[in-house]
């Protein structure tokens, strides 16, 4: 920090370090780096107010000063703040103030891009954040002038093309420049050449990883191996580190750290766009949206009718109380009929045929509401998390006791496993694994039973799977694993024949290939690589040979 004493104002001065005060090549990349920050005005860049030189001829500038952290202190403030794990909608706030921040700096580097220039060492710790609401990306000492604008970054302002530039020593061609964990792959093969916009989109990618995780995508001492793991593309996805990361904002920085350049964002607008699009609670074109995601979303901006079906609930919930009833006492009366003339014990017959029919319909009704409800995203602590947890519960333990008060066991075996099975999930919702696997073991025990009645039924199979895929599930999460590897093996005992009957090919190809994943994690968990390696082997081969659809 420096006084400007024309102004009176505090400026932070910028000067060569000692030891590189007398090298030609440092004085002229710290020329460049200086006209290179003096020429882009841009909210979102520290501006320069001078250039000067001490007596010895040598370099410095003065920029404003900023007073604030760097982005990586703020994010590893955010991740260490242990009252944030108590109170998720807090925690919500400030990441989505942190993901603001990373816009900024997405806003900035575009600009950049629009006047030819690459940062090149876009990094958590080069941005700072203002206590203002400021955020500034800063040392642009490895800034690349292209001297031309890539296709859709034109700006209105004139390409940058610093007059210092011109006679400076590039780097050599194999030389890797930058911050190792945040470079890109081809910055870290050396591959001047192929540096584009798209380099430093992945940085940008690297960065949101740290502000998702709270760690870099690559570390170690060893700079050579993590130069070679950069080029590889070998790191853990976002949610392996912190399971709290949403899927589609993994997907989003999963995009900008592809391997392939041609694979990442074009450039850090569009970026940002898809950024911008999950802060607003809109699909994000970096991931296709499974059905309950659409359907949380749908919940949560749609609250009035959400809490329409609640009310609908506790109606279905009446309607099959009272088809309950009406059935157990047809099935009485039916039992008296048995001894009357056989046209009557037909239209007795036909008439509880109907009435379980009602049964099921309502049953079927009861089970759509449930799982629309479970599918809804609320914060965790909310009172409408309390709420949807209490209506799960209840509805849990109802439907458990209708369907035994009905005996819809003797006469609907699909609607049943379906209904166990949906249970099973609701209590694992509900984090009680004791109920879930009672559930799963029951769904299991009817799917059994009717394999056994119809063993060439895909239908029933699928079932079965299912059940043996659901308990291997939870076994694993119980850290019971050889027990998970005996229920994943009894499902692959039927996925690795399914396809072969199944209408839906694909959908059965693409369980098979997941199975062969998980088999191949039991497999390591309990010490047998050989094992998991053949596993994982098969999973891929499956994947490869799936047709689409």
């Amino acid at each position: 920090m420096a006084l400007d004493t024309e102004l009176h104002r505090e400026v932070a001065l910028k000067q060569i370090h000692d030891h590189h005060a007398d090298d030609p090549t440092s004085r002229h990349r710290f020329l460049v780096e200086a006209e290179i920050t003096g020429g882009l005005e841009h909210p979102g860049i520290v501006p320069v107010y001078g250039l000067g030189t001490y007596g010895s001829g040598r370099p410095f500038y003065a920029m404003r000063f900023i007073r604030g952290d760097s982005l990586k202190e703020a994010v590893d403030h955010f991740h260490a703040d242990v009252t944030l794990r108590d109170n998720p909608g807090r925690r919500v706030l400030e990441l989505q103030k942190l993901l603001r921040r990373f816009l900024d700096v997405c806003n900035a580097i575009q600009y950049a891009h629009s006047r030819g220039v690459l940062h090149r060492d876009i990094k958590p710790g080069n941005v700072v954040v203002g206590k203002h609401g400021e955020t500034l990306v800063v040392d642009w000492g490895l800034a690349k002038p292209l001297g031309h604008c890539e296709p859709g970054d034109a700006s209105d302002e004139p390409t940058l093309v610093p007059s210092s530039a011109s006679g400076t020593a590039e780097t050599l061609p194999g030389t890797a420049v930058g911050t190792p964990a945040y470079m890109s792959p081809e910055q870290a093969a050396g591959a001047l050449d192929r540096l584009s916009v798209r380099s430093d989109v992945y940085s940008l990618g690297a960065t949101l990883y740290y502000l998702l995780t709270g760690k870099p995508p690559f570390s170690g001492d060893d700079v050579g191996a993590l130069l070679r793991a950069v080029q590889k593309g070998e790191f853990r996805r976002p949610r392996q580190r912190n399971a709290t990361v949403e899927r589609a904002i993994e997907a989003v920085c999963l995009k900008a750290m592809a391997l392939n350049p041609d694979d990442r964002y074009a450039t850090p607008r569009e970026l940002a766009d898809d950024v911008e699009r999950w802060l607003a609670d809109e699909p994000v074109s970096a991931w296709k949206e499974r059905r309950p995601t659409r359907l949380a979303r749908w919940g949560r901006r749609h609250k009035p009718i959400v809490a329409g079906v609640a009310v609908l609930l506790v109606t279905a919930l009446v309607a099959l109380s009272i088809g309950s009833v009406l059935l157990q006492g047809r099935n009485r009366e039916v039992e008296k009929q048995k001894n009357r003339a056989n046209e009557q014990a037909k239209i007795a017959r036909r008439e509880k045929e109907r009435a379980e029919e009602q049964t099921v319909r309502v049953l079927n009704a009861l089970k759509a509401i449930v799982f629309n409800i479970s599918q809804i995203d609320l914060p965790i602590g909310s009172e409408g998390h309390r709420l949807q947890r209490e209506i799960l519960k209840t509805t849990a333990e109802q439907l458990e006791k209708l369907v035994h008060d009905s005996d819809m066991t003797k006469y609907t075996s699909r609607a049943t496993i379906s209904v166990y099975i949906m249970l099973g999930d609701v209590a694992m919702i509900l984090r009680e694994r004791a109920n879930a696997l009672r559930y799963y073991k029951s769904a299991q025990k009817y799917a059994e039973a009717l394999v056994k009645s119809d063993r060439a039924s895909p239908e029933a199979q699928r079932d079965l799977f299912l059940a043996y895929n659901k308990l291997g599930d939870l076994s694993g999460e119980l850290r019971e694993f050889a027990g998970a590897r005996d229920y994943y093996r009894q499902a692959l005992g039927i996925a690795e024949v399914l396809p072969k009957g199944d209408h839906d090919k694909p959908k059965a190809q693409r369980d098979l290939a997941i199975l062969y994943e998980r088999l191949g994690d039991v497999s390591l968990k309990l010490g047998d690589p050989v094992a998991a390696r053949e596993y994982y082997r098969k999973a891929s081969e499956t994947k490869a040979t799936t047709p689409p659809g």
